[in-house]
C-alpha cells in the first residue's frame, strides 16, 4: 500500500529496476525446490531483497518523520473484540474443525454429505465469508467445503514464515483433497478458488492432477505469468510485493488508519454491511502476518516450464475492470492449458463473486453442472438417461440463483 505512494522521483528508479529483475527472474536458471515447483535464480532474489530493503527504510523513515512532525495523535482504531454475526452465522453452513499435520483448520461445510465434494479457496485479504454467495447454491448438488487458508480466519496463523513455503502448503492441501475423494484412487473433488487461492490452485493443478476433476479459478493467473504481469498502477503491484518481504512494517502498513488498505483493495466492502466484519478478521498484527507470509514465499516459486500442460477441464473468470489482472495474462494463463474457457464478468472488479455474484454464478453453474453432464454423457454413452436426470437438477439449479442472490 504504502510503496504506491512514494514520492515522484524514485519512481522513475524503481520502475527500472522492476524491470531488471524481471529480465533476470527469466535469465536466470531456476533452482529445483520440492513439490514440483522451481525457485528463481539467485540473482533475481538477490534483486527482490534489495528493494525490498530500499522500500522499507523509505517507509520507515516516512513514518518515524510523521510521528516527530505531527501535531495530532493518531486516532487509535476502535476495539474489535465481539465476533459479528455473519462469522457465526449456521444458516450457511456447518463450522467445523480439522488438523492436518500439525495444522488446524477451520472450514463451513454445507450440502448433502454423499454429494460430489466441492472445495472453496479464498484470496487475499478475505476468509471463507468471501464465498456467501456461491455457498448456499453449490450445495444443492455438491457438498461444499469454504476453507480458511492456513494464516487467515479461525485456521491455526503460525508466525514463522517458513510454515507458509510452498511444498508444505501443498502438502496440507493435498492431505485435505484425500480427506475429501471418497475414493483416492481416482478424482473427483472439484475445487473454486479465487486470487490467493487461485495461485496455490495453479500449482496444486501440476503438482496433483489426479485429486481433481474440475477447476474454477477467479481472478487468478498461471504463477509463472503473475508476477511479470502485476500492473504498474494496482495497489499490490511489483513494488508493494517487494515491501512485503521485510517483517513487521508492512504489517503495521495494513493496520494503519483503521485498515484503510483493507477499504482501498476492497472498495466493494463499503456498500455492504461486511466492512466491519473483515476488519474484525483483520483487526490485530498477527491476522497480517500469515497471509503476508504466503507472497513472501510465494514471490520465488514457478513451475518448471518443461512440466506439460494441464489436462483438467478449467474454467477461469475474471473480471474486465479488475484492476490486478490483465486481461491479456488470463488469456496466457489458459495457454497452459488444452481444456481451459474463459469467462469475462462486464464491469467485474477484483472480486467478481462478490459484486456480481448472479451473473458469476451462472457462469459457475454452467460450468459445474450443464458442462459436467455433458461431459459424462459423452464418456458413459448413456445420453437419454443422464441427460433427463440433469436437465431436471440443472433447471432447479438455475432457477435458485434469483432465490440465493
Amino acid at each position: 500500500m504504502v510503496a504506491t505512494r512514494v514520492v515522484h522521483h524514485h519512481q522513475k528508479c524503481v520502475d527500472q529496476v522492476q524491470s531488471a529483475a524481471a529480465a533476470v527472474d527469466v535469465a536466470m536458471s531456476a533452482t529445483s525446490d520440492e513439490g514440483g515447483c522451481c525457485r528463481v535464480g539467485f540473482a533475481a532474489r538477490l534483486y527482490i531483497y534489495a528493494w525490498a530493503v530500499l522500500l522499507a527504510s523509505w517507509v520507515f523513515l516516512r513514518r518515524l518523520f510523521s510521528v516527530v512532525w505531527s501535531r495530532h495523535k493518531a486516532t487509535p482504531a476502535p476495539p474489535r473484540d465481539v465476533p459479528p454475526p455473519a462469522l457465526c452465522d449456521s444458516s450457511i453452513g456447518r463450522h467445523n474443525y480439522i488438523k492436518l499435520q500439525g495444522v488446524k483448520f477451520h472450514y463451513v461445510e454445507a450440502g448433502d454429505k454423499c454429494a460430489p465434494p466441492l472445495l472453496l479457496l479464498h484470496g487475499f485479504p478475505d476468509c471463507w465469508l468471501g464465498w456467501e454467495a456461491q455457498i448456499t447454491l453449490l450445495s444443492v448438488s455438491y457438498h461444499v467445503y469454504a476453507l480458511d487458508l492456513k494464516g487467515f480466519g479461525d485456521s491455526d496463523k503460525p508466525g514463522i514464515r517458513l510454515h507458509y513455503r510452498l511444498p508444505h502448503l501443498l502438502s496440507e492441501l493435498r492431505a485435505f483433497l484425500l480427506i475429501l475423494s471418497d475414493n483416492p484412487s481416482r478424482r473427483n473433488v472439484t475445487i473454486l478458488a479465487h486470487d490467493l487461492g487461485g495461485l496455490l490452485a495453479w500449482f496444486l493443478l501440476h503438482d496433483s492432477p489426479g485429486l481433481i476433476e474440475r477447476m474454477v479459478i477467479v481472478s487468478a493467473t498461471h504463477p509463472n505469468i503473475f508476477w511479470d504481469t502485476l500492473p504498474k498502477n494496482c495497489l499490490l503491484n511489483y513494488k508493494w510485493m517487494c515491501l512485503a518481504q521485510v517483517p513487521w512494517l508492512p504489517e503495521q502498513e495494513a493496520l494503519k488508519g483503521d485498515m484503510m488498505f483493507l477499504e482501498q483493495y476492497c472498495p466493494h466492502l463499503k456498500s455492504s454491511s461486511l466492512l466491519e466484519t473483515y476488519k474484525y478478521v483483520f483487526s490485530r498484527h498477527e491476522d497480517w502476518t500469515g497471509p503476508l507470509n504466503y507472497f513472501r514465499n510465494l514471490m520465488f516459486c514457478r513451475v518448471p516450464e518443461n512440466c506439460g500442460f494441464i489436462n483438467t477441464p478449467i474454467l477461469i473468470i475474471t473480471g474486465n475492470k479488475d484492476p490486478q489482472i490483465p486481461l491479456e495474462a488470463i488469456v496466457r494463463s489458459s495457454d497452459w492449458c488444452t481444456n481451459a474457457t474463459v469467462k469475462i464478468i462486464d464491469g467485474g472488479g477484483h472480486f467478481p463473486h462478490q459484486e456480481y455474484s448472479e451473473q458469476f454464478n451462472r457462469h459457475l453453474l454452467k460450468f459445474l453442472i450443464c458442462d459436467r453432464e455433458k461431459h459424462l454423457v459423452g464418456k458413459n454413452g448413456i445420453e437419454a438417461g443422464v441427460t433427463g436426470a440433469a436437465r431436471g437438477l440443472v433447471g432447479r439449479l438455475f432457477g435458485a440463483v434469483h432465490l440465493f442472490t
